[in-house]
């Protein structure tokens, strides 16, 4: 049932907001797009603790999300495409590279990593199975 769930929700979305399902490119200077798709956590054992900006990472930091081509403290929405919960976050750093290996993002990136203390706001789930389904919203300015 939870399979389901995220696939009619994507569905909505993409159909409600026209969203391009379309992974991100490996380059910090390309388009910043709101886009959905498979999300993951990181912290700072998993990190260099130094952010792509040259920051100091810090895990704990609930509004903290790495995004790719959106420039530092871009502000956007996330939501669990699963709960429909959603948290304000702020671009920190950039990636993730990491490619999906299995589902219906398969082959393409994951659209975003956020911090410990953000996957604690959005869903305590995602710290345990390493991934959620997502939607992440760019506020333009």
């Amino acid at each position: 049932m939870k399979r389901k769930s995220q696939k009619l929700y994507t569905s909505a979305l993409v159909l409600l907001f026209g969203i391009s399902l379309q992974a991100h490119a490996e380059n910090t200077e390309g388009p910043c797009v709101s886009g959905v798709g498979e999300a993951s956590w990181y912290n700072v054992r998993s990190s260099s603790g130094i952010t792509s900006f040259g920051k100091r990472f810090d895990d704990r930091d609930p509004e903290h999300i790495a995004y790719p081509g959106c420039p530092e403290n871009t502000k956007i929405y996330i939501t669990d495409l699963e709960t429909g919960k959603v948290i304000p976050a702020e671009v920190k750093d950039n990636g993730p590279f990491t490619e999906v290996k299995k589902g219906p993002y398969r082959g393409k990136e994951r659209v975003a990593d956020l911090s410990q203390g953000a996957a604690l706001k959005l869903n305590r789930d995602l710290l345990i199975e390493g991934t959620l389904i997502v939607l992440v919203q760019v506020v333009k300015d």
